[in-house]
């Protein structure tokens, strides 16, 4: 049975030649179908990846050396892709870069402390650097800005604190307040600069249709991680997601997975 389930999980990660993905629209159709995705492979993370989907087979994490038309495409791709509302892209709460299809992020909006308190009181908490509300506070006004543009409003003259302005940003990020919405070339850059916007402008409805309790969220979650995965464990879930194993062992329930074995709890989909 789990080598059915593997090849299942090649064809949903599109690691074939046949299944190979070549276009912006194809890229978008493989996000919204796995829900949750890498641009690249990552070492421990059982995830589909946008580049082994390019070169239609599995890939190593690329370095330089491995870049090619797959690769430039997945550049563009993952830049693309928020800026259209398709996915979140930026720091997931896997601790690497990643997408998150946009039909999943009110679940992760409903389990963020920082989006459910709003950035003042998370600030009044301590949870966030009063520069927080700086950052939130020009993106309200301008709407969207490239990162040495926002740096520039956000600190003014204190251009000594980049650092600190680099750690709350990716707070911010993390706590589902900003994301990603693509990128601009900026004077003074050798690369073009990420664009940040409040998580609300890329997904506008998304605050609205947050689900009604944590478990929900939990629920609804796991449910994208096996669609994605096809198939995890408790303690491979509660260590994606940082969760109790008692709240893993719920969600997976929650999201109807069938049990295997200890170790392979199925999506109920993968069984029809």
């Amino acid at each position: 049975m789990l080598n059915e389930l593997a090849s299942l999980r090649r064809r949903r990660w599109r690691q074939h030649r046949a299944g190979r993905i070549e276009t912006l629209a194809q890229a978008e159709r493989f996000v919204r179908t796995v829900q949750l995705a890498l641009p690249w492979p990552v070492p421990g993370i059982e995830l589909p990846d946008l580049l082994s989907a390019a070169r239609g087979r599995p890939v190593a994490r690329p370095g330089f050396r491995d870049w090619d038309e797959a690769l430039d495409r997945v550049w563009a791709w993952k830049d693309e892709l928020p800026a259209r509302g398709v996915a979140f892209y930026g720091e997931a709460p896997w601790s690497r870069v990643g997408f998150v299809a946009a039909a999943v992020v009110p679940a992760f909006l409903r389990l963020s402390d920082i989006a459910s308190w709003g950035v003042e009181e998370a600030v009044r908490r301590g949870l966030l650097s009063p520069l927080a509300l700086s950052i939130v506070e020009v993106l309200e006004r301008e709407g969207q800005l490239p990162t040495m543009a926002l740096r520039r409003a956000a600190l003014g003259a204190a251009g000594s604190r980049t650092g600190e302005f680099k750690r709350v940003l990716a707070e911010l990020e993390r706590g589902w307040v900003v994301g990603r919405c693509g990128t601009a070339r900026e004077r003074g850059a050798a690369w073009a600069s990420t664009v940040y916007c409040l998580l609300d402008t890329i997904f506008p409805g998304a605050s609205s249709a947050r689900p009604r309790s944590d478990e929900e969220a939990r629920g609804i979650i796991a449910t994208a991680f096996l669609r994605a995965s096809v198939w995890t464990s408790p303690a491979r879930l509660a260590r994606m997601f940082r969760w109790p194993l008692r709240q893993a062992l719920g969600a997976l329930e929650a999201a109807g997975a069938r049990r295997l074995t200890e170790t392979a709890w199925v999506d109920p989909e993968a069984l029809l």
